[in-house]
């Protein structure tokens, strides 16, 4: 029997089945409203669960599923007798007792946005430039680690400047294509690179925001990176006290 169905993350679901007996438990889902696989379908190609007392409850992970979707969930089982045949006798499920195990299931849909785990430079770091004899400037790579794999859209990345105002160059990022007139920008996984071949302004400070339609995960889901602000924070006023910290800020070296 089928006790407890619930949701494991994004397309995946977690099955808790009691077994009368000592044995294993093969589960598998289907489309809602399509037929029900057979006992042998679920043998050969379902998930499997093993319990060694009576009454106890195998857990059955199954992964790989679409998200935000009605699945129907079917399992068959037999007991220790078979678990070295894995079919090869007949005491397992018949094909309506399958069918009555039947389970109404909906997966989740990824709606979180990537979340960044890391950063290089650290923030309020300081950026390791790339030799470069004694030209004035700092050509350097920026790396952000997300939680998820992650893909380009059309915005930009801004490094703003928020110190050295008079002689810092701000600095646009457009990640809609692979290289720009002061570097380049590439994703692999994870992971998105920036280097600037176009050397930044030396002893300046920069925040960096990620900008709508920038990076998404893979459901499209945006990531957004600005700044901090407190609670009760008021544009109309806030600026005479201080500005908002910048969510990740970095700095080139004197």
């Amino acid at each position: 029997e089928i006790v407890e169905a619930r949701p494991a993350g994004q397309g995946a679901m977690m099955l808790f089945v009691e077994l009368s007996e000592p044995g294993a438990v093969y589960c598998g889902v289907v489309r809602s409203g399509r037929e029900a696989p057979s006992s042998q379908q679920l043998l050969w190609h379902g998930v499997v669960g093993v319990v060694h007392v009576a009454g106890a409850v195998a857990q059955v992970h199954l992964t790989g599923l679409s998200g935000d979707t009605e699945f129907d969930v079917y399992c068959t089982a037999h007991d220790r007798a078979s678990l070295s045949t894995r079919g090869g006798s007949d005491n397992y499920l018949t094909d309506e007792a399958v069918r009555e195990t039947k389970r109404d299931v909906h997966t989740t849909s990824d709606s979180t946005p990537p979340r960044l785990v890391n950063t290089t430079p650290t923030n309020h770091g300081f950026a390791l430039c790339f030799p470069d004899g004694v030209a004035p400037g700092c050509m350097t790579m920026l790396e952000f680690i997300f939680d998820e794999d992650v893909t380009r859209g059309s915005g930009n990345v801004s490094l703003t400047c928020i110190s050295n105002l008079p002689d810092c160059q701000d600095v646009v990022v457009p990640l809609g294509v692979d290289s720009f007139d002061g570097g380049s920008s590439a994703i692999e996984n994870n992971v998105l690179r920036i280097v600037l071949s176009a050397p930044l302004v030396d002893a300046s400070s920069f925040k960096v925001s990620f900008g709508p339609d920038t990076i998404l995960d893979m459901r499209g889901n945006m990531f957004l990176m600005d700044v901090q602000c407190p609670a009760g924070f008021d544009e109309r006023w806030q600026s005479y006290i201080s500005s908002c910290p910048a969510d990740y800020a970095f700095s080139t070296p004197t």
